[in-house]
């Protein structure tokens, strides 16, 4: 299968620090001295490449929960009916911030789910970071309040992101053509 480059390893490493940069410079403004550390909710698995390079970027002290979810199983598009795997971390949400991470802003019910998840169980404030934006895919209206780049409607690769859990660990994003599957 051909995989053809979107954003090579240079440019990926160069947007998370500036993401870093932006998130570090708005959460300097809001944080409060004796405030518990913000929560770094990564959705796991393909946000976990990304999630792992930003939090060494930013200059305050997160603490890291992690959550799976499923949205895609086998196929190239998201059911729209993600599903929270292994359960939520529920208590730890309570009069904290949280910033959650993910690898790509789809159709929007994912990052609706969790951020409602966030909120119902008592979070200060959500704020939502993701590596690719496909806003062309969005059905659940919202916007991601940073964003490594947008992209157009293709499935990408890479850095985290995978097929059927093929090609995760390539160095860079890539398309493939969905259609030849």
């Amino acid at each position: 299968m051909e995989i053809e480059p979107l954003f090579t390893e240079q440019q990926i490493c160069a947007r998370v620090k500036e993401m870093a940069q932006e998130i570090s410079r708005d959460f300097s403004t809001i944080l409060e001295a004796d405030e518990a550390p913000p929560i770094a909710l990564v959705l796991a698995n393909g946000a976990i490449f990304f999630a792992a390079d930003l939090l060494r970027e930013l200059n305050f002290h997160v603490d890291v929960q992690v959550v799976r979810v499923s949205s895609y199983g086998a196929g190239t598009r998201s059911n729209g009916a993600p599903e929270i795997i292994g359960g939520f971390p529920a208590d730890k949400f309570r009069d904290r911030r949280v910033i959650i991470i993910d690898d790509v802003y789809d159709t929007g019910h994912t990052l609706a789910k969790i951020r409602l998840a966030a909120e119902v169980h008592g979070a200060k404030d959500v704020r939502t970071c993701v590596l690719l934006d496909k806003p062309s895919r969005r059905v659940v209206p919202g916007k991601a309040d940073y964003v490594g780049f947008p992209i157009e409607d293709v499935f990408v690769v890479g850095y985290g992101l995978d097929l059927n859990d093929a090609w995760r660990t390539l160095p860079y994003v890539g398309k493939i053509d969905a259609s030849a599957l």
